[in-house]
């Protein structure tokens, strides 16, 4: 009973100092929490005023220093300004020029003929038909390309034509010379001139200038041989009536010859 007591009143006296110790604890939490606030376990975020640009200012460059470093900026590549076009504007493509599907460039190494002074008038002639026959080859080929509307290879072929004819021209030229002087080398009267073996056109040529040389020399007729037409196509003489004609245009009278109807007298009076 003695030491039951005891324990009672220990007992007791535990219970009541433990309220008492918990009032003390939460009074010491409590002053403790009004001199600093509590923290927390969460980040605290205190905000900072706002940072003013710093505005840079040029220094010059002491020669003592060296200028600071700047990185370099990637340069931009050059753009081409995209041209306006108007939704109004419908674009127009120009027509491709038509071509002949056939057409191909012709050959244009006509070269100048080179003349043999000692070539014969027959083989001149027949160098000069062949000519003739080109030109009139290229141009047949130039009209038929311009009636297909292929101007340039009409215009080519034309070229090449008139390269030909300027060869013809020439070797004609050089034979009807040859055959002029054939012709009057036997003839002494300087009154007679021979026109036979000759194209019309040439003999027009040395007819102008033997009337021209006897009303020169003051002679009072002139003696014109122009061929029976042998030599023509179906013999049929061309030279004496252009001749005839040639006389009558400048003022001239003419007539045949009595003895030979291949031969004309002309009064140069």
């Amino acid at each position: 009973m003695q030491k039951f007591i005891p324990s009672v009143l220990w007992a007791l006296g535990a219970l009541f100092n433990g309220p008492a110790w918990l009032l003390r604890k939460a009074i010491s939490i409590f002053n403790d929490w009004n001199k600093s606030p509590p923290t927390s376990d969460l980040p605290s975020y205190q905000l900072s005023p706002p940072r003013r640009p710093a505005v840079e200012s040029y220094q010059t460059p002491s020669p003592l220093r060296p200028p600071p470093h700047r990185p370099s900026r990637r340069p931009l590549l050059p753009t081409q300004p995209t041209p306006f076009v108007s939704p109004d504007v419908v674009p127009v493509t120009a027509p491709r020029p038509h071509r002949s599907p056939t057409a191909r460039a012709p050959d244009f190494d006509v070269a100048p003929v080179v003349i043999d002074p000692d070539e014969e008038p027959a083989s001149l002639r027949l160098k000069a038909r062949n000519e003739g026959e080109q030109m009139d080859k290229c141009f047949k080929e130039s009209k038929e390309a311009r009636a297909g509307n292929d101007r340039q290879r009409a215009g080519q072929l034309s070229q090449k034509g008139g390269a030909h004819k300027e060869n013809m021209e020439r070797l004609d030229k050089e034979a009807s010379a040859k055959i002029f002087q054939e012709n009057n080398r036997k003839h002494r009267s300087t009154n007679t001139v021979d026109l036979h073996r000759l194209y019309v056109q040439e003999a027009l040529f040395y007819f102008n200038d033997a009337v021209q040389g006897g009303q020169d020399r003051g002679e009072s007729s002139l003696r014109v041989i122009v061929g029976k037409g042998n030599h023509s196509e179906n013999n049929i003489p061309k030279i004496k009536p252009a001749i005839q004609d040639r006389a009558g245009s400048l003022g001239l009278h003419v007539e045949v010859d009595p003895r030979n109807d291949g031969c004309l007298v002309v009064s140069l009076n």
